[in-house]
């Protein structure tokens, strides 16, 4: 898999600074802080560490043991209630770990890494069967149109004393199909003037937000249990004036 490659380098050329949006985010929709919370697809760890402050303990699962090494060998925070798990979070087994959770996140568009709609529609049961009665589900996806027409012609390089990136993206032309390919290569140096060269591909999708409404109500939140923000929860989200917002915040309540 792809982030299995990218795990040694992910944080390094992350803007870990834009992560404090997605920390108001959640504190702005906690209404009494929670006993458990759990981070799906937390990646190296970085914002569910940033987290550790939040609730009394906090659970960071990631389908990469890459990722996951990552972020146990970086955990350097004070708080003592942060660990992390390899697991899929399709699967009941990534909740396995306490018996329900007041808060479930799911950031920084993981979501859109499922392969999906049915991957999509089995994470959100497996969500709403493991949150708390009055739990809350926190998450945020690219929009379609970011999808389409934000990465077009997107192209990013940056290099540091041992790394370098170069990363293009290509949304398809397909117009059943909302996806986009990042084509990443690093290179890495090993030996003196020596680098490894590794290319990866990683696909996001998005849907509309019809299809991601259906699945959250199939899954068993209410109509009236899902908010839909825009601006890390700052708007509520109007198709009249944000059709090109780049991110939906989802707000959902068992």
């Amino acid at each position: 898999m792809g982030f299995s490659k990218l795990a040694q380098v992910y944080s390094r050329f992350n803007d870990e600074s834009a992560y404090f949006d997605w920390i108001t985010f959640v504190e702005q929709s906690l209404d009494k802080r929670p006993h458990t919370l759990l981070d799906l697809a937390c990646g190296t760890g970085v914002l569910t560490e940033m987290m550790g402050a939040l609730a009394d303990e906090i659970i960071g699962i990631d389908l990469s043991p890459e990722m996951i090494f990552q972020a146990q060998e970086t955990l350097v925070h004070p708080y003592s209630n942060v660990s992390f798990r390899v697991a899929d979070m399709t699967q009941s087994s990534a909740y396995q770990w306490v018996e329900g959770y007041d808060v479930i996140t799911c950031f920084l568009d993981s979501l859109c890494f499922l392969e999906d709609e049915t991957q999509l529609n089995q994470t959100f049961h497996q969500v709403y069967q493991h949150l708390n009665e009055g739990g809350q589900f926190l998450f945020d996806v690219w929009t379609p149109y970011h999808i389409r027409y934000g990465f077009n012609g997107f192209e990013y390089f940056d290099y540091d004393e041992s790394t370098a990136l170069h990363w293009e993206s290509y949304p398809t032309e397909a117009l059943e199909e909302i996806e986009v390919e990042h084509d990443l290569t690093l290179f890495i140096q090993k030996n003196g003037n020596l680098y490894e060269r590794t290319n990866i591909t990683l696909v996001e999708r998005s849907h509309p937000l019809e299809a991601f409404m259906h699945h959250l109500k199939e899954a068993g939140f209410t109509p009236d249990n899902i908010q839909v923000y825009v601006n890390h929860g700052r708007e509520i989200y109007d198709p009249s004036r944000h059709h090109e917002t780049p991110r939906w915040f989802f707000r959902c309540y068992k």
